[in-house]
Parts: structure tokens; sequence; C-alpha cells
């Protein structure tokens, strides 16, 4: 869409004159328009242009003067209106010339105007060789112009006796823009002249030109005169001189002692700084052809003393929290920001709430002078970015333990359970979801936090079945634990059976482990078994003769009861003869039962001989005994018997005990003296017993 009006209903567009350049493709079109007419009678010619026959340039005003659309007084038999084609377009890669008919000024009139086009001013309007005249060629504005203006002038019917001079140069880039023109003379008659300015475009259009006066004026000696834009400056602050000298001078020459420069040759003097407070004069000498002049204002410029930069201090503060006002100490307090006023007052409140660093000065002004600024900042830190990664669950009786996870390293954590800062402890945070924090501040002390949750997984009570103690003889006991799904360990434990003959006498400890599928936590629960030993009991085979008893004795430590087969006796000590049995080989068992219920048997076989005829027994050849006949005085040897403790009896030939010993001991060899002189000549039957076996050997006594 070409049209950008605003109020379209309201106004009319109409007779478009359309023009496409044959260098560039550019389509011009212009037309008339009523929107600057509030009652819609009058029009003005608008334009604009398109580089890619969709996106126009902003309509521009051709014309500069409004037209009525029905003109009662142009003539031509009535009252003739705007009717028909009366605009045209053309262009030249450049510009386009645009050509319409209006009713301006009450006739008929053809106006022309360049698109784009730029403005051009001549200013002043008229000026004074002195020794020179400067006149400004001004483009104060563009209608969508950007190519280059270039700058020429001349002065008609004075040939040689101007010189015509571009202290800038002659060209124009950038827009509003002005072009100084310099005139001198040194022939020139006094008079005024026309200076006739022209300028183009880079191929010659848009042109345009204008014109101004150059006044030469008769010489006199001048009159030294100049004003100053500020005689009471603050120190340091740059003031300008103007130079108000008649004649015209050619030359000037200006003293400011205490200033710098203290010297200028220039005719208005810019920048002289005065840096310490006082009072000081100012000269001028103005100098032409006709002689010099000098002024002198005395005590001209009293400059003032410049406050102390105010005290003030820089402020940071972290993302989120207040933001403190910036303060100052001093009089008429100023704030800037890049050099704009932002705020005044001891406090000044920034209005910032992102972070960055705002950077601002200050200033006071005592006396009308304005000190130097002080510089202050206002910092916004951004929070650290802090975060903590997922917590895995965790069973209630788990260790305390270290959390990690959180970044950047340093940091606190903080929530139920936690111990130290660091240590979470999942009995004291209890079963349940748990919110940790994890907080860190870096060096700005700016904190950030980050949140996770915990949960803490209960975990069963863990049991195992007790078991009694047991004998080491026991059957292989199958352990049972709760929560099912457990392992067992301990000596002697395989699977979840307990073997007491592998666990071994004494105290063994049964470890029942459960691991939570959920969370890989364990508990163990330990207890301690009891293995006894069997009781021990010991009868050994013997032999004896028929008309002896036997004593077996299977007394133990700790007893529960006694039992011997055959008979059923319930004692300890169980003697042995042949009443109700008679000779030969009779098989006796004794099965004892120890205060733990432990059971032990064991079994004898006692051979009755008949010893009337002194014969030996079949065990006789377990004993030696030596010499034999003897006199009496005899030696008893064996490798061969059981250790133990003896009695020794020897019995004459009709089995009276004649000799006897008892306690004694036998280990692995056993060798005994035995003196027997007091007895008589005859055979003996030597018996060697204890309370499991015995042994007989028969012997002569022979003087």
């Amino acid at each position: 869409t070409i049209n950008d009006d605003l109020n379209t209903q309201n106004n009319s567009q109409w007779f478009p004159a359309i023009w496409n350049d044959t260098k560039t493709g550019r389509l011009f079109i212009s037309w008339m328009d009523t929107r600057d007419c509030p009652t819609s009678d009058s029009a003005m010619m608008y334009a604009s242009y398109t580089d890619d026959g969709d996106t126009f340039a902003t309509n521009q005003k051709l014309s500069n003067k409004k037209m009525k659309i029905n003109c009662t007084s142009c003539g031509g038999g009535g009252t003739p209106a705007y009717y028909g084609d009366y605009n045209g377009v053309t262009s030249n890669g450049v510009t386009s010339l645009m050509a319409w008919t209006d009713f301006r000024d009450n006739n008929f009139g053809s106006y022309v105007g360049y698109f784009p086009d730029y403005g051009l001013r001549a200013e002043p309007a008229i000026d004074t060789l002195s020794p020179a005249a400067i006149i400004y060629a001004k483009v104060p504005s563009v209608k969508l112009y950007s190519d280059t203006v270039f700058v020429t002038a001349s002065i008609a019917g004075a040939p040689g006796m101007f010189e015509i001079t571009y202290p800038e140069g002659n060209k124009l880039w950038s827009y509003p823009g002005q072009i100084p023109i310099k005139i001198t003379s040194n022939t020139a008659p006094v008079g005024d002249y026309t200076l006739n300015i022209t300028t183009t475009g880079s191929n010659g259009t848009p042109v345009h030109k204008r014109t101004a006066t150059v006044r030469v004026a008769a010489a006199i000696m001048p009159t030294a005169n100049f004003v100053t834009t500020n005689n009471s400056p603050c120190a340091g602050q740059p003031i300008n001189f103007t130079d108000l000298s008649f004649g015209p001078p050619s030359s000037w020459s200006w003293s400011f002692p205490g200033g710098t420069p203290s010297t200028s040759t220039e005719q208005n003097p810019t920048g002289i700084v005065y840096q310490s407070a006082g009072t000081y004069s100012v000269s001028l000498t103005a100098t032409n052809q006709m002689g010099s002049n000098t002024v002198t204002l005395s005590d001209y410029i009293v400059v003032k003393p410049v406050p102390a930069n105010p005290v003030s201090t820089s402020q940071a503060v972290c993302f989120g929290q207040a933001v403190p006002d910036l303060t100052a100490e001093g009089t008429e307090i100023q704030w800037f920001a890049s050099d704009t006023l932002v705020g005044t007052g001891p406090l000044f409140s920034t209005g910032q709430g992102s972070t960055g660093v705002y950077n601002y000065t200050v200033t006071q002004t005592a006396n009308g002078c304005q000190s130097l600024p002080t510089n202050v900042s206002l910092t916004i830190n951004e929070l650290p970015m802090v975060f903590l990664s997922a917590l895995d669950t965790v069973c209630s009786i788990k260790i305390p333990f270290v959390l990690t996870g959180g970044t950047p390293k340093g940091g606190t954590y903080s929530g139920a359970g936690i111990i130290n800062d660091s240590i979470f402890d999942p009995f004291v945070a209890g079963v349940g979801n748990h919110e940790i924090t994890y907080s860190f501040s870096d060096s700005n002390n700016c904190l950030n936090s980050f949140a996770q949750i915990i949960n803490v997984y209960p975990f069963p009570s863990v049991f195992s079945e007790p078991i009694l103690p047991q004998c080491i003889n026991a059957s292989p006991i199958v352990l049972a634990g709760s929560p099912a799904g457990g392992t067992f360990s301990g000596e002697g434990v395989s699977g979840d059976t307990l073997y007491p003959k592998v666990a071994g006498v004494g105290i063994s400890s049964v470890t029942y482990t459960y691991i939570e599928p959920v969370t890989q936590c364990w508990l163990s629960s330990t207890y301690q078994v009891t293995i006894n030993a069997l009781p021990v009991v010991k009868i050994a085979d013997s032999s004896i003769c028929g008309n002896r008893k036997l004593l077996y004795d299977a007394t133990i430590s700790n007893p529960l009861s006694y039992l011997w087969m055959p008979g059923g006796a319930t004692t300890a000590k169980l003697q042995i003869d042949t009443i109700g049995k008679g000779l030969g080989e009779h098989t006796y068992f004794v099965t004892v039962t120890d205060l733990n219920g432990c059971i032990s048997t064991d079994s004898a076989l006692i051979t009755f001989f008949d010893c009337t005829g002194l014969e030996e027994l079949p065990d006789s050849k377990l004993i030696e005994l030596y010499p034999n006949p003897s006199s009496g005085q005899f030696a008893i040897r064996s490798n061969s018997i059981q250790a133990g403790e003896y009695d020794l009896a020897v019995f004459d030939g009709v089995g009276k005990l004649v000799y006897s010993e008892n306690g004694l001991i036998v280990e692995n060899e056993f060798t005994h003296s035995l003196n027997l002189s007091s007895l008589k000549n005859g055979i003996y039957i030597l018996h060697l017993e204890n309370k499991q076996t015995g042994y007989t050997k028969r012997f002569i006594i022979n003087k």
C-alpha cells in the first residue's frame, strides 16, 4: 500500500502520475491529496517511490502551498474545477522531476519539484568584509535525499576582485548540514555585491540556487571593543569572547593574563579557561591598515572557586534484595547517567532492578559552580547458579552419610536429618519424603539455593528364630528368618541349615542378613547357638577269674542319668560277677545322659575264667614278669596295656590275697619293681586292674 494517510475515510487522494526509472528500476508516483485540509476543499501534491514493488517510502509533501480544487476566479467561462490529467513524472537515476498544475494564487500555474530533494538556505543574508565575509550554504532538511550535495559560489560583475574559498570543503554527505563560504578582497570598491550560490547532486540534479549580499565598507582606524559570554565563570569553566570592534579591523591581539591560553589572534577566541579563583583583566588590540587601538577591561573576569567533589559510596546488592539508594554529601547535589541529569538531592533512587553495573556521576554546586564529578556505581550482582542433583532413595537404617551433588562446591545442606551442614541421617529424618536444600554463597555474598526431595524408605524389622542348645550329634537344623528372602551365615551354616557337627562344640554365632530390594540396604540379626559335647564314657574289655568281682565306673561331671544293660541298673558304678551268669564272655552296655540332654554309650566284653588251676588268662601275654621263677625280686614291664591308674594284687594258690599296691600310673611304657621276698616258695597269681579292665600273670617264687 502506497498511501500512508491515517484518515483515508475523510481525505481524498487522486490523479496519480507514475514513472519507472530505467537505470535503477525505482517506481516514482505523485498524486493530489487533501490530508492537510480539514475541509477537503483544497489539496497539495504528494509523492513516494518503491524499489521492490512492495514496500513504499514514507509519503512526502511535494508542493509548498495549498490550492483550491474549485477556483471561482480563474476564468475560463465558468467555475472550473480540477479535472483531467495535469501532472507528470520523469527521472534520471538520482532523482525525479515532478510537474503539476494547480490553482494557487487564483490562476492556473505550472510547477515542478525534485523528488527526492533537499532544502537550501543562504545565511546570513548580508555580511561585511572585515576583512572577510562568511556566508553559509545550509541544507536544513531533506525529502528522502541521501546523495552528495556540491556547493559552488561566484560574484557576478567583479572579476578578479574577490577570492572565494571553502574552509571546510564544498561537499555535504550528512543532513542537516552547512558549508561555510569565505569571501575576501583587497581591491573591491566600497559597495554591495551579490553572491550567487549553486548546489547540485552528484549528476547535476537536484539543482538549487540562492543569493546573499557581500558588503565592502570604507576602512577607518579601528576602535577595539569586546564582550564575553560569561564574566564570572567557575574555575576551569571555558568562556568565549566576541569582538565588537569596528573600523573594520583586519587582525586582533588578545591578552588573557591568568588564562589558558593566555593570548590569541583569533577574532572571536573560544575556550579560554581560568583554573584558579580570582579577578582577571582582559586586553584586545584591533588593527587594520589605518592603525591599531587597544582596550583593557580591568578586573573584568571574576572566577569563582569550584567546590570539592561530593562524597559518595558505591553500593552492591544481590539480585532479589532491596536495592539501596545512592547517597552523597554536599550542596545542590545532582546525579547524572551518561551526562543526562537523572536526579537531585542527597538521596538518589536508581529504579534499577536487573543485574548489572550501573555507573553514575554526582556533583555538587556552590555559588553557581559545579564540582568535578564523583564516580559512583550501583552493582546488582547475579545470584550464583546453584544446582543439586536428584537424591537417591535411602533406607531408614542407612548409617549417616555425606551428601554430594550440590554445585558449586563449598555450599551447605539443610533440611530434616541434616547434621553439620552436610551429613544426612535417615534415622533422624524419619520415614517419608523430605526436602533437602543446597545453599551456596559466592564471593559477592550472594546466596542461592536448590532443593530436591529425598525419600527415606522404611526398613522392616529383621528377626531370626533362636535355636535351643544342641548336642554335637544332633540332626541338621533348618533355620528361619523374617522377612523371608535373607541369607544365613556362620560356622556350620550352609544355606538355611545349621550342621552341629560342622559347627563344633562351643558357642557359635548364626547371622541372618536381609537385603531390602528397593534401596539395597541390609540388616543382620545375630544370635548365639550352644553346641554341647557328648558326655565322655569309657568301659574297657576285661578278663578276670570267675571267683572275682569286677567294678565298672561310668561317672561323668554333669550326669542326668545312667543305664547299664543288661540288668537296667541306673547307677554311675556297676559291680559285675559270675553270679547268675557263669563263666565265659559277657557284653555290658552303659548309656550316659548329661544335663544338656546329650547321650553317649559304650560297651565292654568281660571274660570270666576258671582260675582254680591257676591258668593264665588269655591277656597275660600283655604283661612281662621276670625273672620267673625268682627268689622274690621281680620286674614288671608292659607296652600294651591301656593307660590309666591301676591297682596291683598278688594271690596265692588258694586265691588268698597276700600282697597289694594301689595307684600305679600307666602311661606309655609301664615298668615296676616288685619285692616279694617275704613270701614262701610256691605258685602265685599277679592281678593288675582298674575300673575298666584287668590283666593277670602267673609266677613262681623259689628261694
